[in-house]
């Protein structure tokens, strides 16, 4: 024989759940009719074939959520030899359990009679039935059933000590009759948006507990009844300021300020001189419009040459380099900008730090500068001046490859005639051999 799969009725179980929305009770006198659709899955014993059939059902509410319920259903069966025709009339106690909105948990039991029709013989057995299923509430009268159904004959006519009948039913149903007002608002049930008001309580039109100034919290549960429209409000009704600087949330453009800072009429921490640092944090509290500033509010100075980022026209300056009141470099010494030994021919390491001087000049195109290659005091003097050129000349070449405009570069060689360290020391002669860059003023 065929057998429902036993996921089935868990996964039917699941999807009422998620449609839920209300809770719908019914009230003495309602009468339920409908149809339905079940599976019978039968006792080994009997050797009939799993099948559909098809029925009715018929019942009243006794009280509230308590029904007593009929149902028939007719099921074309078959055994190996004939058809059969079974007809299963059941009467049950129901109980209609709300566990979510819109949905009730059906707990049932009762009688079953069942009826087999063959062209052999005819059969009936009497016994006891269960009932475990869902109800799920498509309108204030319009339900879907999904249960499962056990019925227990304990003695049949096939001779069996008993025989167990399962049943997977699903079914559609109308209630009607006394819907009534549960919470006793004036509203009825059918049209009460919410229907568990507390007693006393004035309600409007749909049934909700009034709420005069729109926040979303009743007049009867409200401290603050006069809220001002669209302000946010805690659950006493009355207006919140999170960060309690006298501000209402609402209107709160910093609504996080840190405790005792005073605002403005927008909430913000007060900033006089518009650095974007609160006048309480703000170390540097006179810091010119426009400048960039820390986060204590003081000037930034971004290349250090001691010249505000605000002011510097040359905001890239080498590390070291003397500088003008615009911030521009009057001089500097490039460390590190090495040749081969007795060449002009650059270092690898040479041309890296080259490659950001050429960035440096081409953000500041105003700028011209003079290329000064020096020596130390070793070797004729001759000989000094001639590499040294060479080597200034190796380096503005280089700029002018990496896109630096050749009229804006010159190249001068001075030997050794112009040392800033003792040449006596292997030191001082180092610190001689060098690239010096100067700023030429057009």
């Amino acid at each position: 024989m065929s057998r429902i799969p036993a996921g089935r009725s868990a996964t039917l179980a699941a999807v009422l759940i998620m449609l839920a929305t209300s809770v719908h009770a019914q009230r003495p006198g309602a009468v339920e009719i409908g149809v339905l659709g079940r599976y019978t899955i039968y006792d080994s014993t009997l050797t009939l074939s799993d099948r559909f059939g098809g029925g009715g059902r018929l019942g009243v509410f006794l009280i509230p959520n308590l029904e007593l319920s009929g149902a028939v259903v007719y099921t074309p069966t078959e055994t190996t030899a004939e058809d059969v025709s079974n007809t299963n009339i059941a009467a049950r106690l129901v109980y209609n359990l709300p566990v979510a909105e819109r949905l009730a948990l059906l707990l049932g039991a009762g009688y079953v009679h069942t009826r087999y029709n063959a062209t052999s013989a005819d059969a009936a057995d009497n016994g006891a039935t269960g009932l475990l299923g869902l109800r799920y509430w498509i309108s204030h009268a319009i339900s879907v059933r999904g249960e499962g159904v056990l019925d227990y004959l304990p003695s049949p006519d096939n001779g069996a000590d008993q025989n167990l009948n399962w049943g997977i039913q699903l079914g559609l149903s109308y209630v009607f009759g006394t819907v009534g007002d549960r919470d006793g608002d004036g509203v009825a049930d059918t049209h009460d948006a919410c229907a568990d008001t507390p007693a006393g309580v004035a309600v409007d039109a749909a049934g909700c507990p009034v709420d005069t100034d729109r926040d979303r919290v009743a007049d009867y549960l409200d401290s603050c009844a006069n809220t001002p429209r669209g302000a946010q409000v805690d659950a006493k009704g009355c207006v919140l300021d999170g960060d309690g600087d006298g501000v209402r949330d609402d209107l709160d453009r910093c609504p996080t300020t840190p405790p005792g800072e005073a605002v403005d009429a927008a909430g913000c921490p007060l900033d006089a001189d518009r650095d974007g640092v609160p006048d309480a944090r703000d170390r540097c509290a006179n810091t010119p419009a426009g400048v960039g500033v820390t986060e204590d509010g003081c000037p930034r100075d971004s290349d250090g040459d001691g010249v505000m980022d605000g002011l510097d026209k040359c905001p890239g300056t080498v590390a070291g380099a003397r500088v003008d009141a615009a911030g521009c470099p009057e001089s500097v010494i490039l460390h590190g900008v090495d040749f081969a030994t007795g060449s002009a021919r650059l270092t690898t390491p040479a041309q890296s730090i080259l490659g950001g001087v050429a960035q440096m000049l081409l953000a500041n195109p105003d700028v011209r500068v003079e290329v000064g290659g020096h020596t130390d005091s070793t070797g004729s003097a001759e000989v000094n001046t001639r590499l040294s050129q060479e080597r200034a000349e190796a380096v503005v070449a280089y700029l002018v490859k990496k896109g630096v405009s050749a009229d804006r570069l010159t190249a001068h060689g001075y030997g050794s005639d112009r040392p800033i360290a003792d040449n006596a020391t292997p030191e001082g002669r180092a610190q001689n051999r060098r690239v010096e860059l100067v700023r030429v003023q057009r």
